[in-house]
């Protein structure tokens, strides 16, 4: 890294001048020391342009790197690179079955495509690796009811409201699943306390992620 090319430096003019040389001598020595280590920080430099192309540089010295296939995966969608941060995904979950986060990324990947089964299957494993997983949870319960498995939908609200009990969101979308399970009176006690928590869940015209 840069950092490395500057420690190197001060190592070599500390040698240089340990040595005692004659003053003719240190200065072109050092400036060529300066001007290698400035084209090594150079080179370096290219391959942090960008976080894609600093996690891909990164991944050709470290091919089974769950973590960096899993931040590229990030940084890739982030671009609109979507096939390939589903493959990196993916590829997370091959090096490490259990990691929550990678199976929470792949499952907003599929569920941006409409793959809503898929999607809600690796948010499920996702909060089965990491149970407090609150932004997991609430996708579940959300694509649960869109799917119409009220049971999971109604369990995976409920624990987002019990790790956070106040925040709107949690509420208004356990509203609109008990409404869809034929429970009003347990709906208005979630739509009341949405309200509470904020004006604009008034109407229940809109549920956003907490």
């Amino acid at each position: 890294t840069t950092w490395a090319h500057i420690g190197l430096f001060i190592a070599a003019v500390e040698m240089v001048r340990r040595i005692k040389l004659p003053r003719r001598v240190v200065v072109p020595t050092a400036v060529c020391l300066i001007v290698a280590c400035g084209f090594a920080a150079f080179e370096q430099a290219s391959h942090w342009r960008d976080s894609t192309s600093l996690y891909a540089h990164s991944l050709q010295s470290q091919p089974n790197s769950p973590l960096l296939h899993n931040n590229y995966g990030l940084a890739l969608k982030g671009a609109g690179r979507i096939d390939e941060a589903e493959s990196h995904f993916s590829r997370t979950l091959e090096l490490n079955p259990s990691d929550p986060l990678a199976h929470h990324n792949l499952a907003n990947v599929l569920a941006d495509r409409g793959d809503l089964t898929a999607a809600r299957d690796h948010y499920r494993m996702a909060v089965e690796a990491q149970p407090r997983m609150d932004a997991a949870l609430f996708a579940l319960a959300r694509i649960s009811l869109e799917l119409g498995d009220l049971p999971t939908a109604v369990d995976a609200c409920r624990r987002v409201i019990a790790l956070q009990p106040n925040l709107p969101a949690p509420h208004a979308l356990m509203n609109n699943i008990l409404l869809a399970a034929g429970d009003p009176d347990g709906a208005a006690i979630h739509r009341r306390r949405a309200i509470e928590l904020d004006m604009s869940y008034a109407d229940m015209a809109a549920v956003s992620t907490p």
